[in-house]
């Protein structure tokens, strides 16, 4: 087959891009997948994904840099590593975010077909929700990507569907080492398959090179292809081709702290997933698609401001039914238990992503910079008060045994600033290493098509393109972006009316 696009790689954008591009614009598409394909059954049962989070068959374990502000820790990141990347091994939940977070992209950006009400008819295109249609929620019950009890990942939602036209090739186990370009134009790609020993084949297209890599990823890829900061590249013996000191900077991640408690009765999913129990839950599955296994174990959250201003909402807190710690925190007993999770939406923290050596088989440096903005650090406190007010109400009060993490002992800001600095991890949501910005931004790697800048037929369609981090999970604006990228590429018209209308009420930031 000859192709008219290369996407790079198969996770939640490059599925989507791919499946529109084949589907419903006739367009011959591969996919490079570094990843195994998506048949293992435990990705389609919602709580499989557990088991999944610590292979290394099926995810990408980026270590972090020694982070200053965690005692010199150094969390491990890691993102989807697998046909459907993020949306075959995540916990599910679907969230717009608010108005002003996409306000806020089209201010940055400086075009407003990247405001929330004209992305809106977007996420809506793509949804079929069986519950809270065209409402919006700030407390209850998540939204989460499952059809029929099945988890419903992006190639399920997208590719496969493409992949019977016989337009779609998919190739796994594939690392793409670097972006073939001629006379200024990606053409290509160079890539290894697993198994194939050093081959190094290249692989071109006629049309344009998309990369779907993700946030830590792509900007490695394009590094290596000699697009990035010069003085950095030229350290690792690369050329620069184009210099921009954009590609890997503005790393952005939501964190969590957790507040632990222990319960006095078996109330949560402890021991769900062994023996008796395990075998019960796997037969009501399979016989009725109920039961745990439908979980995606954060079943319920909120979004507020913890200093109680009437402001858009900062912290959005998780509920996972279960005591669920970081791996390299062994030092609790597994019990039955619940565990609070804040999130920090909107983290003023900026990292980076740079090459460790010019060898595509090792990993970047990922620097998240937690906490390096005081701003996040005082957030996170406020996130574990309100979750210790939750804990001592009715009737949530009345099944707790105890708290254990910070402990009830822990009652000062400094207190509960070193429990925050010692348990703070990320949720996987990094993004914003090669933003979208206005024309004269320095630090933009993205005109507001998304294509990078200096090189013809080459765009980031990912999560790296984000300017400033949605303040919910990632997955469904992920979607959106590339769905945006394949009317780019296509010259499809926009689902909104000439004219935008005028944005949301400012004063109505709920999430959607």
């Amino acid at each position: 087959m000859s192709y008219e696009h290369i996407v790079v790689v198969g996770g939640t954008a490059g599925c989507l891009a791919a499946g529109k591009l084949a589907g419903e614009h006739g367009a011959r598409v591969l996919v490079l997948e570094a990843g195994p394909d998506d048949r293992n059954p435990l990705i389609r049962m919602p709580a499989g994904f557990v088991k999944l989070l610590g292979v290394e068959k099926y995810m990408w374990f980026y270590k972090s840099v020694a982070q200053a502000r965690l005692g010199g820790r150094m969390p491990i990141v890691p993102q989807g590593r697998v046909l459907g990347g993020g949306s075959s091994v995540n916990a599910m939940v679907y969230m717009r975010g608010q108005p002003a977070d996409y306000d806020g992209w089209a201010d940055a950006i400086g075009d407003e077909q990247w405001s929330y009400d004209a992305l809106l008819p977007y996420f809506i295109a793509m949804e079929d929700n069986a519950r809270l249609n065209d409402n919006y929620h700030g407390v209850g019950a998540y939204q989460v990507t499952t059809r029929n009890g099945r988890r419903c990942s992006a190639v399920d939602a997208f590719l496969r569907p493409a992949i019977a036209s016989g337009r779609v090739e998919v190739k796994t186990s594939c690392l793409v080492h670097s972006l073939i370009i001629d006379n200024g134009r990606a053409v290509g790609v160079r890539y290894s398959q697993e198994g194939g020993g050093q081959t190094v084949e290249e692989v071109r297209c006629d049309g344009e090179v998309l990369l779907a890599a993700g946030a830590i990823a792509t900007p490695k890829l394009l590094m290596l292809s000699g697009i990035g900061p010069a003085d950095h590249l030229k350290s690792h013996g690369i050329a620069a081709f184009v210099d921009l000191p954009g590609v890997g900077a503005n790393l952005q991640d939501h964190t969590e702290t957790p507040v632990v408690a222990l319960c006095n009765g078996p109330y949560g999913y402890y021991g769900h997933d062994r023996g008796w129990k395990q075998i019960r839950n796997g037969l009501e599955y399979l016989l009725n698609r109920s039961g745990p296994v439908t979980s995606n174990g954060v079943e319920a959250g909120a979004f507020f401001d913890p200093d109680d201003l009437d402001r858009d909402p900062k912290i959005q807190q998780f509920c996972v039914p279960t005591v669920y710690l970081d791996k390299d925190h062994t030092d609790q007993q597994a019990s039955h238990g619940l565990t609070l999770n804040s999130c920090v939406a909107r983290p003023r923290s900026r990292g980076s992503v740079k090459l460790a050596s010019a060898d595509p088989k090792d990993q970047p440096l990922v620097d998240p910079n937690y906490l390096a903005d005081p701003e996040d650090l005082r957030l996170s406190i406020g996130g574990v008060r309100r979750a210790r007010e939750i804990l001592r109400q009715d009737p949530l009060q009345s099944m707790i045994a105890r708290e254990v993490f910070p402990g009830p002992d822990k009652l000062s800001d400094a207190d509960l600033a070193e429990h925050a600095r010692r348990f703070v991890k990320t949720v996987y949501h990094p993004v914003g290493t090669c933003r979208m910005a206005r024309d004269g931004d320095a630090g933009g790697v993205l005109g507001a098509d998304m294509r990078v800048r200096g090189v013809r037929g080459l765009r980031v369609i990912d999560a790296s393109a984000i300017p400033t981090i949605i303040s919910g999970n990632t997955n469904a604006a992920v979607l959106v972006v590339a769905d945006k990228a394949v009317e780019f590429i296509t010259g499809g018209k926009r689902r909104q009316p000439a004219g935008l209308a005028p944005r949301s009420n400012p004063t109505n930031r709920q999430i959607a």
